[in-house]
């Protein structure tokens, strides 16, 4: 049979409980802090995530119409790019699509040509700030706000090997139509918005970059 010893309640100190209960109290005061930390964690993290991918989601559509009016560009028998834009959009769309005219041209993009470069390309994408980029080819807005940039470079000097694009044909054949190689290269940034917080360097982005060779 266990003997458990009595305790005495005159010889407990005075105080000794509000002692306990206050260190339970910053106990559990630390924990709740330490819950509410990681929970802000994890929704920053997840809000990042969403964002990351709504820029990488701009940027890919935004590469597809870039590089359809590229080649619209480059094959003048298909118009004009801007014909594309009235054909099929309507007044309540809220994209909207601005073309460089200064640059966004057949001659100007000839005389730019150059071999491929990626810094200078992702720089005048507007990835970073930098006063010596240049403006981009084309721009695209939703409501007013810019959710990505393009930059159109062409190469003459090194095409790639042939592949399937617009009139991808036989250059040996020379029996007629088009037989002159050019490497289209197209750098798209997306974004999900301008920051309305210019401090927020954070910002998530997505770089695509599409190669293509084009007869002309």
């Amino acid at each position: 049979m266990l003997n458990i010893p009595k305790i005495d309640p005159h010889k407990v100190r005075p105080g000794l409980i509000l002692v306990f209960v206050i260190i339970v109290m910053m106990l559990t005061s630390l924990m709740g802090l330490i819950i509410m930390v990681n929970t802000r964690s994890e929704v920053t993290t997840s809000g990042h995530h969403r964002r990351g991918l709504e820029a990488f989601n701009s940027a890919d559509s935004a590469a597809k119409m870039a590089n359809l009016f590229a080649r619209i560009l480059l094959h003048p028998v298909l118009g004009v790019p801007s014909d594309v834009l009235s054909a099929h959009g309507s007044p309540q769309d809220p994209m909207t699509v601005e073309f460089n005219a200064d640059r966004f041209d057949m001659e100007t993009l000839f005389d730019e040509s150059e071999p491929f470069k990626f810094t200078k390309r992702y720089l005048e994408t507007g990835v970073s700030l930098s006063p010596s980029s240049l403006d981009p080819h084309i721009v695209f807005k939703v409501d007013d706000e810019v959710v990505a940039t393009a930059v159109v470079n062409l190469d003459t000097t090194n095409a790639i090997a042939s592949g399937y694009s617009l009139n991808a044909i036989d250059l040996y054949d020379k029996s007629g139509g088009p037989s002159v190689p050019v490497d289209m290269v197209v750098t798209v940034r997306g974004n999900t918005s301008v920051s309305s917080d210019e401090s927020d360097l954070i910002t998530p982005q997505s770089l695509i970059t599409t190669i293509m060779r084009e007869i002309l």
